[in-house]
């Protein structure tokens, strides 16, 4: 719970940095807000499923994204990232297994960052304070993808790198697939990050 409202709290920080936003009514913004926490809410929904190695909850969180598109108060600039995310979000509606729906997350994820980078985002003003381990460090991640850059993306994804980023234990196949991550071409990230939460689930699941 503490980790989603820190979520909910980073989606409005990633829309009040957005200069369109800077230019709504107050009705506008409360409207935006709404919206994309609730869209918001379904994505780690869909992702924290896979990590516990449940496609069908990924799948269905996929399909409630997809029921609450189009949203009512984004720029039409914006219109076309809001089809290719309605595409996406439809395809991990239908996976029909842990692959399938670690991908759509991947491909939804990377998505939502090429829409907010398209918005003016300055992603200096929405990194989350994490805490320095393991669980810390894949949020930042997370936030790396959704904020769309390739600085902000880095320095997020440098978290992965350190001892205190890396899974209890060890995992020789988590720190492959993050060295995939971390060197994936921007438009090969959603892949890259897909494999990385089929990494996870060896360990969530058990």
């Amino acid at each position: 719970m503490r980790h989603r409202q820190r979520m909910a709290a980073g989606t409005a920080a990633l829309l009040l940095a957005a200069c369109w936003i800077r230019e709504s009514t107050d009705e506008q913004l409360s409207a935006v807000l709404e919206e994309m926490s609730d869209h918001d809410e379904q994505a780690i929904v869909a992702r924290d499923a896979v990590i516990r190695g449940d496609p069908v909850g990924a799948a269905a969180a996929g399909a409630a994204m997809g029921e609450r598109l189009p949203l009512p108060e984004l720029p039409d600039t914006l219109r076309p990232l809001e089809v290719e995310l309605q595409a996406t979000a439809a395809q991990l509606s239908v996976a029909d297994g842990l692959p399938a729906a670690a991908a759509g997350v991947g491909a939804i994820v990377t998505t939502c960052g090429r829409c907010h980078s398209a918005a003016g985002i300055d992603p200096s003003l929405i990194r989350p304070a994490l805490q320095e381990d393991h669980g810390g460090a894949m949020e930042s991640v997370w936030w790396g993808l959704l904020v769309g850059t390739d600085d902000g993306f880095q320095v997020a994804a440098a978290a992965l790198a350190t001892p205190a980023g890396q899974p209890p234990g060890g995992n020789a196949a988590f720190v492959k697939a993050t060295t995939r991550l971390m060197t994936a071409p921007a438009a090969e990230r959603g892949a890259a990050y897909g494999a990385l939460l089929r990494t996870c689930t060896e360990c969530h699941a058990r």
